[in-house]
């Protein structure tokens, strides 16, 4: 586990947990989609299938991400632990979220807990609107296929 530690401490070190994100990111909670498509269709590559689970995936760290920026707008000052409980998830992963999110400027550390910023506030009025721009973008790609079936 302490390797893993020191791996999840090099900035912009690929791990589980990071998915596409980059260290620079600093308006957005959307992930970079670099790569999504996949490795060009070699005979072991799982095609359509390993793209929609990237998605997924990405879609999963981003929504658990805005929980906790929620939660910590409902009840900050507010520690891990607490918020661990709170959104019933794993301590580790309710971490790297705070970390992302601080990074992102979305939060600040105290010695109390994390409090919100207003951008992490401005980002949460916004998102709706982000999230129904993918929505939109989604559905013209589903009737783009669809129709050419």
């Amino acid at each position: 586990m302490g390797r893993q530690r020191n791996h999840l401490k090099k900035k912009g070190a690929p791990n589980r947990e990071q998915g596409m994100y980059k260290p620079g990111l600093q308006t957005r909670l959307m992930p970079d989609m670099t790569g999504v498509f996949g490795s060009g269709g070699s005979k072991n590559d799982r095609g359509g299938r390993e793209m929609i689970e990237k998605l997924r995936d990405e879609i999963e760290l981003i929504e658990r991400h805005l929980s906790i920026a929620r939660a910590v707008v409902e009840h900050e000052p507010i520690g891990i632990i607490k918020l661990a409980e709170v959104l019933n998830q794993p301590q580790h992963r309710v971490r790297y979220s705070l970390r992302v999110l601080e990074q992102m400027g979305y939060i600040r550390a105290s010695s109390t807990g994390a409090y919100a910023t207003p951008e992490m506030r401005r980002m949460l009025k916004e998102i709706p609107d982000e999230l129904d721009a993918f929505i939109r973008a989604l559905e013209e790609m589903k009737r783009g296929l669809v129709d050419n079936l």
